[in-house]
């Protein structure tokens, strides 16, 4: 999807008594910069260059500033994304990187920033978003608030677990390859083939064709990812995407090298082919030197899968209580209000709404 910010300044733009909220333009480099320093501080210079942004043309970002356009005092971009549900395919846009400079706050900023995601996108969605966040959401008329856990996996920790899964391991051609993503070409008409089997059955998902996955994992980000495929009777049944994250990568576990599993594709009514490739992933991520596996998943029997092979999640019995800053919180809002849309859980993984760090 790309967005058109010449439309949406021409016919969106509106002053205020002490703010002004419009698109980004390229003269305004040097003041977001110093807003970025001020509400981003863990970026740093180098994060900025490389922020995803900039490779979108034109950069997906909502900015506000004052009147007199002396400075620019909060910003919210919106990652792109197609989403398909019930046969028709949406443009959306992932709201994230939501600041308002804390001397701005509370002066409905924020609230008229999101007005204008929601006027200019058929589907605005957010993948892990603050308390304050959704209370500007649950304001402006979004869906309701969900909860998905994120999964983690500390085995990796203790000496001898790397030797007990191996032994553990299913003894049986699962039809299993693993390939580094360095280009487009590793997407092939398979992928195009699973998407469309698949798609009626997922409920709103966003869209994992041959030419979305190309773009959101063989771009600029080429070469950060690892590709799992799962072949049976000479047909694609299912993948994984994986990440490495060096010390420090992972916000929250600068201690820790984190194996992420970033996204895939399996029916969801049939868990064994996802059991397959997750078995496949823990050795794999284990031995490249992860030492804490993370997954998110929305599916159930997923979750399910995911409990049984080590990992633990906010939903499980007594440890479960401790591990309430593992849930990830989702809400969205939709044009088409339609009862599907706006009432079933989205088929929903890490990688769907993954900025760098993941």
């Amino acid at each position: 999807m790309r967005f058109n910010n010449n439309n949406i300044s021409a016919s969106a733009t509106t002053d205020s008594k002490a703010y002004r909220i419009r698109p980004y333009r390229e003269d305004d480099r040097y003041k977001l910069e110093q807003l970025v320093d001020e509400v981003m501080p863990n970026l740093g210079p180098s994060g900025l260059t490389d922020r995803w942004w900039w490779h979108h043309e034109p950069p997906p970002i909502m900015l506000a500033e004052t009147d007199d356009g002396s400075s620019i005092v909060g910003l919210c971009s919106a990652m792109p994304f197609s989403l398909f549900n019930a046969g028709k395919y949406y443009d959306g846009g992932w709201v994230v990187d939501f600041h308002i400079s804390p001397q701005h706050q509370r002066k409905g900023v924020g609230s008229r920033i999101t007005a204008y995601w929601m006027d200019h996108l058929e589907v605005a969605a957010t993948l892990q978003h603050s308390n304050a966040a959704w209370a500007t959401f649950k304001k402006a008329g979004w869906a309701q608030r969900w909860f998905f856990p994120r999964c983690v996996s500390p085995f990796s920790l203790l000496p001898g677990f790397r030797s007990l899964v191996g032994l553990l391991k299913k003894r049986r051609n699962t039809g299993i390859e693993c390939n580094r993503i360095t280009g487009p070409e590793v997407f092939d008409e398979s992928f195009d083939g699973l998407w469309n089997r698949l798609k009626d059955s997922l409920g709103p998902v966003v869209v994992r064709n041959r030419e979305a996955l190309q773009k959101r994992y063989a771009g600029f980000r080429s070469g950060r990812y690892e590709l799992l495929t799962c072949h049976q009777h000479g047909e694609l049944c299912g993948y994984m995407i994986l990440r490495n994250l060096a010390r420090g990568e992972f916000l929250s576990l600068r201690r820790f090298r984190v194996g992420a599993i970033v996204d895939f594709l399996a029916d969801i009514d049939d868990t064994e082919v996802f059991g397959d490739l997750l078995e496949y992933a823990i050795i794999r991520m284990m031995d490249t030197g992860a030492q804490l596996l993370f997954c998110m998943t929305s599916v159930p029997g997923f979750i399910d899968i995911l409990a049984g092979h080590g990992f633990f999640h906010p939903g499980l019995p007594l440890i479960g209580n401790h591990l309430n800053r593992l849930y990830t919180t989702f809400t969205f809002f939709s044009r088409e209000h339609g009862a599907t849309l706006d009432h079933r859980p989205w088929y929903l993984t890490m990688g769907d709404c993954d900025v760098e760090p993941c």
